[in-house]
């Protein structure tokens, strides 16, 4: 949560954290949930939606705060945002 709280301090547009229910990663070590014990090393993806000068603005904050792990890029195209139909 400290980075999702991180980005809301930030001004950021949006982001949803997604908790994996099975991988692996750079020592292809298989993780799975399991009833018989709860992994803290599960894989977690948070996505990000924001202006490309928002997030290079952010980036650095982002690598003050993640020891390891995967950041990716992707131009997206946002088709419908505001949930107010009223507007």
């Amino acid at each position: 949560m400290h980075i999702v709280e991180m980005l809301k301090t930030e001004g950021v547009a949006g982001a949803t954290v997604f908790r994996g229910i099975a991988g692996f990663g750079k020592h292809s070590r298989i993780h799975t949930t399991s009833i018989l014990r709860l992994s803290t090393d599960m894989p977690i993806l948070i996505e990000v939606a924001d202006l490309e000068e928002n997030i290079d603005r952010i980036r650095p904050k982002l690598d003050e705060v993640i020891n390891q792990g995967l950041i990716t890029e992707e131009k997206v195209k946002i088709v419908f945002y505001d949930s107010d139909k009223n507007k």
